[in-house]
């Protein structure tokens, strides 16, 4: 173990204080358990990010080399790439989300969208981030 020193705002440290003693009692490591379990969960989120990042690169990228089959033979479908490569195609939103969450549910990142011949899609970045909330026991 090791010992990192930092400074921090009075306001912000009269609140670690209440919260780590509310949730940890008034003990000696309080603070301690408090500072390690905040940085845990920051290097954790920050290690999801990674890894929907990641996914999203894959789908961009198979989207483009993708794209010219997708216009010949699901113009005017809904499409789903997820981790890297073509899933599905369905003629409707809804039915393609049905298929995303049956065949993909651990997928970090999706792209779905309409196909439609001869449209320009702009020069950046596809699809969106989301956060899944859960609905009546499922994610």
């Amino acid at each position: 173990m090791g010992i990192i020193k930092a400074n921090i705002d009075e306001d912000l440290r009269r609140k670690l204080w209440e919260k780590a003693f509310k949730k940890f009692g008034y003990s000696k490591g309080a603070i301690s358990m408090a500072i390690r379990e905040a940085v845990q969960r920051w290097v954790q989120e920050d290690e999801k990010s990674d890894e929907v990042e990641s996914e999203r690169i894959l789908n961009n990228n198979a989207y483009l080399r993708l794209k010219d089959k997708l216009e010949r033979e699901y113009d005017g479908q809904y499409v789903l790439i997820a981790k890297g490569d073509f899933v599905a195609a369905a003629k409707t939103f809804d039915e393609i989300v049905k298929i995303a969450n049956t065949k993909v549910p651990d997928a970090k990142h999706r792209l779905i969208f309409k196909v439609t011949k001869g449209e320009v899609r702009r020069r950046g970045r596809l699809g969106w981030r989301i956060r899944r909330k859960s609905i009546a026991g499922t994610t």
